[in-house]
């Protein structure tokens, strides 16, 4: 049965090439255009999941406009991680995070790099056991 099912199936694709074409690649497509829209909102979900007590970790945003154009940054700038302890009681720890780009000397050439400055807290806020014995102050 199962045999003559499939005959028919080939028969109708040589007869329609050209709707069967169009019609299978529309399905491949949006059969790939769902996975990998499944596999976005799996990765956005699991975010940050591996953490202990990751509902109680949260990050601020800042949002800033330059020429028109609005920015977002991860940065935690100044006062800003004290002033939210302060605001807020609920907050336990708060640590400050800043990117920056400098310069960095190689010899006598200069290598543009990205650093991160934190606070001495950042480890112990996100609960990282990673490098904790090397989070003394410089």
């Amino acid at each position: 049965m199962i045999k003559n099912y499939l005959k028919i199936a080939l028969r109708n694709i040589k007869r329609y090439a050209g709707h069967s074409i169009l019609n299978i690649s529309g399905m491949a497509i949006g059969m790939a255009c769902a996975i990998l829209l499944l596999l976005m909102i799996q990765f956005e979900v699991s975010y940050d999941k591996f953490r202990k007590n990751a509902d109680n970790v949260y990050r601020v945003i800042e949002k800033h406009y330059s020429e028109g154009k609005s920015e977002h940054s991860a940065t935690t700038p100044g006062l800003m991680a004290s002033a939210l302890k302060a605001e807020y009681p609920e907050i336990i720890r708060s640590s400050r995070f800043f990117t920056t780009w400098n310069n960095f000397p190689k010899g006598d050439e200069i290598i543009p790099g990205r650093i991160s400055l934190v606070d001495k807290d950042f480890l112990r806020c996100l609960k990282l056991n990673l490098f904790m014995e090397m989070r003394k102050p410089l």
